[in-house]
């Protein structure tokens, strides 16, 4: 695996919520401080297992986390992971770093309400939707 010198988003690409919201990203990224990847993808799979975060059921990462962050060598998760990428996004999304003063626990605990039933509540999809043909170059 070449290096890679952005941050990179891991995410369910079976989820139409975890999708749209990489979509979202993608288009307030304007820096393109992030590349993407599909947990299910063989690079996600491969990232998992470097950064040693279970692999076993992609879907149920982390106890019901869908998203995870990889930036400087470091693993970010759920709540944690989000505000990082929220922070790095164009205006106004960086004012949710104020989320940060909610305790961690905290966080996660809504975090992981809406990863354990999002694709109940949003749907879920056979492979990742690029709804933009010029995010193509930031998957992995």
């Amino acid at each position: 695996m070449k290096p890679i010198n952005q941050s990179i988003v891991l995410f369910d690409g079976e989820c139409v919520l975890c999708n749209s919201t990489v979509n979202f990203i993608a288009a307030q990224d304007k820096k393109k401080n992030f590349v993407f990847a599909a947990l299910q993808s063989k690079i996600g799979q491969e990232l998992l297992a470097k950064n040693n975060i279970k692999t076993d059921k992609p879907d149920k990462i982390n106890a019901a986390g869908s998203i995870v962050l990889i930036e400087g060598g470091r693993v970010f998760l759920r709540s944690h992971a989000v505000l990082k990428i929220v922070t790095k996004l164009r205006a106004p999304w960086p004012i949710f770093g104020v989320f940060y003063i909610v305790p961690e626990p905290i966080r996660d605990y809504f975090y992981n309400i809406i990863a354990r039933n999002r694709k109940k509540w949003f749907g879920s999809t056979d492979s990742c939707k690029i709804s933009n043909s010029e995010y193509k170059d930031r998957f992995l």
